[in-house]
């Protein structure tokens, strides 16, 4: 069978009004979920198999029905986000106009959340739930042989009682993800040196379960050491210089993880990688085996400089470990960022700026200031219904009529309105980097022409923010 797997386009999406870094220059990320499933299934069957990435090659409804039929897939699947839903439902719809006899099957964060809603749409053939690779190959043998479908698969017509998510617990039995299978030079990112990127990960789920986020929704499983070094090698095969590694709690074990530096140290790939890592796992042995194994950039969550929201939002870290993480990892001489956000559960004008003071104090080299959106499936999302925070399920509303009109009508604004969240996120902002010393440093950190363009273009937009949006006084 001919499967065709898309990532639809970001058109029409439903987009925060609080976007910092806006346009052209901050890079896209291959979308590794899709490159997963391709794989697997090329390596266990007889299936062909392509990959579309409309957000990073975007087509037109003209040339995108000609793609359709030049290929002639028998099965589409689409990766759904409830952010990009609207563009999701133009797609399947664009789908079934074009190759109606094609199945479509939808699979990704959003069909988790609303399971039911997903395989009830018009045009929609079946669901994935959970980890995607199994789930495909099974709905490919059905379609082809009558095969029983397997777990995770829901075709149009079931209802069942209660929806099951599949979890690959084995992730070293699936193959490399083929980056060749999409354009290399379609990926980049505005914090890289330079122009060739791509990304990664080592593991799925989260242990922790901070009440904002959405992905905490299974056990966390790893690939093992020898598996992410071979990924690692088969990367800086491609000549891909620099790979940002997606994990949520890539140092959580921390055998494996010195078994991961001291191979990369061995084999001294021409590669360097970044990680997120949480500052209650940063230790001075594991920063410094990263940073001999090729590890230059370091992505910390500290999220707010209040105690007591960090307690109301189940964060679990403490600001001594923030200030101590931060410390050790430019100890260590790796390039620190730190995410902020404002709007979080129990938070008011002073938690905001103590979070802001927080953010000086620790002058990392980037920081990220963002206004939270409560987001379907999340408990912050449960709980702001619960208590009028957020006056109805505006999520549900957009989800059963997607609309490119939608505009995310409720933040948390328990203490504070939306208005003074983007207004303190702005102002955060111009703190931080209009600083002398910061604009000086991000100057001499550049290591090329096009590395210092990438930087200034972030700078502009940053600027023109403060000139169109206004700041407070």
């Amino acid at each position: 069978m001919r499967l065709l797997l898309i990532f639809p386009s970001c058109a029409g999406s439903v987009r925060s009004p609080f976007h910092q870094v806006q346009g052209p220059g901050i890079g896209k990320k291959p979308p590794l979920g899709l490159l997963y499933i391709a794989s697997h299934v090329r390596a266990n069957s007889g299936h062909q198999v392509q990959v579309l990435d409309l957000d990073a090659r975007p087509l037109d409804d003209a040339a995108l029905r000609a793609e359709l039929r030049r290929q002639a897939p028998d099965v589409v699947g689409i990766t759904a986000w409830t952010e990009l839903w609207y563009p999701v439902t133009r797609l399947v719809r664009l789908v079934k106009e074009t190759l109606p006899g094609a199945h479509v099957v939808l699979g990704g964060p959003h069909v988790g959340i609303y399971p039911a809603q997903t395989l009830t749409f018009p045009g929609v053939d079946s669901i994935v739930l959970g980890d995607g690779e199994e789930p495909t190959l099974s709905l490919l043998e059905h379609l082809e042989s009558g095969a029983t479908p397997g777990p995770g698969l829901y075709l149009r017509g079931d209802a069942p009682q209660e929806f099951d998510f599949h979890v690959e617990k084995d992730l070293d039995r699936l193959p490399i993800p083929d980056r060749t299978l999409l354009p290399l030079g379609d990926y980049s990112s505005i914090l890289a040196r330079g122009s060739s990127v791509s990304t990664m990960i080592t593991s799925r789920g989260c242990p922790f379960h901070c009440t904002y986020c959405k992905l905490n929704f299974q056990k966390t499983v790893y690939h093992g050491a020898r598996r992410v070094v071979e990924e690692m090698a088969a990367v800086a095969a491609l000549g891909i210089r620099e790979l940002e590694i997606y994990d949520d709690t890539f140092t959580m074990s921390g055998e494996r993880l010195k078994a991961i530096c001291e191979e990369l140290a061995a084999r001294r790939l021409p590669l360097s990688w970044s990680v997120r890592d949480r500052v209650n796992n940063v230790s001075r042995e594991s920063l410094r085996l990263m940073r001999r194994a090729g590890c230059d950039r370091i992505h910390l969550g500290i999220e707010s400089g209040s105690p007591e929201v960090l307690q109301a939002v189940r964060k679990r870290i403490t600001l001594e470990q923030a200030r101590e993480a931060v410390a050790l990892a430019k100890e260590a001489g790796l390039t620190v960022l730190t995410y902020f956000m404002f709007g979080l559960p129990g938070e008011g004008p002073q938690e905001a700026r103590a979070t802001l003071d927080l953010a000086l104090e620790l002058d990392a080299d980037y920081a990220e200031f963002n206004v939270c959106i409560p987001y379907p499936g999340t408990a912050m999302y449960r709980d702001g219904l619960a208590k009028g925070v957020i006056p109805r399920d505006f999520w549900l509303d957009y989800v059963l009529a997607p609309s490119p009109d939608f505009v995310i009508p409720h933040f948390y604004e328990e203490r504070m309105s939306a208005r003074e969240m983007r207004d303190l996120s702005t102002m955060a902002l111009r703190r931080f980097y209009f600083r002398p010393r910061v604009l000086l440093r991000q100057t001499l950190s550049c290591v090329s022409p096009s590395h210092f363009l990438r930087k200034a273009n972030m700078g502009l937009s940053l600027l023109r923010q403060f000139l169109f949006k206004g700041e407070p006084a």
